[in-house]
């Protein structure tokens, strides 16, 4: 079985932006919120002190095409008029 971590920016203990791929993403999102500070010379952010970034392991859902109920014909089908 294959995992992926994501993140989300917490507050508090309790999860308050969505789950994000990437960890600069919710530490974004925390900037967003006025939850951080970004230093100008480093490019780095740091959280102020109740926030966090939390972390889960899931698995991807599978890769299924996306169809609606379409189905790919093999042969030509034989069109009439009707009406």
């Amino acid at each position: 079985m294959r995992t992926v971590t994501q993140y989300a920016y917490s507050w508090c203990g309790k999860r308050v932006g969505p789950w994000r791929a990437h960890r600069r993403d919710a530490e974004l999102d925390a900037l967003r919120e006025g939850r951080a500070q970004r230093d100008r010379y480093h490019r780095c952010i740091f959280l102020t002190v109740p926030a966090d970034i939390v972390t889960r392991q899931v698995e991807p859902a599978m890769d299924v095409p996306e169809v609606d109920n379409v189905v790919a014909l093999k042969i030509r089908p034989t069109l009439r008029l009707v009406g």
